[in-house]
């Protein structure tokens, strides 16, 4: 049995999102054989089942900052087929699975996103400023000295700079 945690309004910096992706949208077959459209997907031209992806996971991105706001599981991949029905129709079936255990995270004013658990790293607050605690990663050291008030400042503005591509100089 899991341990059951509250982690909703925790401060959190993220590794990477799930991006939404635009779907195609999906046919049994073409009305007109003569005439196709380019952005939808026949399932009468495969022999198999089609795969959709509605999610991506973008790890490319700056790390960002944001509020842990509610947790979600999100199907990342849908199966399309065609079933006969017994009356002689044809339907579309739609099978989704690949689920991800995500947080949503509010990383601006009106804006979310959603970021699988394992891509989440929480904020703990020492000497007046947050520290994101990796799990596989040791505590910092700032110039071989174990962070204290003084040089936790002057480490945060050098991981800064390096974000924002700026050399020490």
């Amino acid at each position: 049995m899991s341990k059951k945690t509250n982690d909703f309004g925790k401060k959190v910096m993220c590794f990477g999102y799930l991006q939404k992706q635009k779907l195609k949208h999906v046919e049994t077959s073409p009305g007109d054989p003569n005439y196709k459209i380019d952005d939808i997907i026949y399932l009468s031209d495969y022999n198999e089942p089609v795969e959709q992806y509605p999610y991506k996971l973008n790890t490319t991105i700056v790390p960002f900052t944001g509020f842990i706001i509610g947790k979600k599981k999100i199907k990342t991949t849908y199966l399309y087929d065609i079933f006969y029905a017994p009356y002689g129709g044809e339907e579309i079936t739609c099978e989704k699975y690949n689920e991800v255990e995500c947080y949503i995270v509010a990383y601006q004013m009106g804006r979310k996103r959603y970021v699988p658990v394992d891509k989440v790293r929480f904020a703990v607050n020492r000497y007046g400023s947050d520290l994101f605690i990796m799990d596989d990663i040791p505590l910092p050291k700032y110039k071989d000295k174990e962070l204290n008030e003084e040089n936790t400042r002057k480490y945060l503005r050098e991981i800064a700079k390096r974000i924002n591509g700026e050399s020490n100089q």
